[in-house]
């Protein structure tokens, strides 16, 4: 059986940060928001981890973390994950 883990950033354009050791069949998925009043979060979409492995998305966008950034355009929406 494999997890669901939720990633969130407060950049509106962020990406979903998957680590070289997340499990490859947990299912992430990127919310994006602030933690202000109304704690306002957009849940942008979701990828099975060994999707989000691919080799030109590793990178440093953050000082000393390396990780796979998978671009928003890239998640699968979250009405097929029902079906998934």
């Amino acid at each position: 059986m494999h997890g669901y883990q939720v990633r969130a950033t407060p950049w509106r354009n962020g990406h979903l940060i998957i680590n070289k050791d997340d499990p490859p069949k947990d299912i992430y998925i990127l919310i994006t928001g602030e933690n202000t009043v109304g704690f306002t979060w957009l849940v942008r979409g979701w990828l099975v981890g060994s999707d989000g492995k691919r080799e030109g998305w590793w990178g440093e966008k953050q000082k000393d973390r390396y990780a796979y950034f998978v671009p928003q355009a890239e998640l699968n929406e979250m009405s097929d994950l029902i079906t998934f």
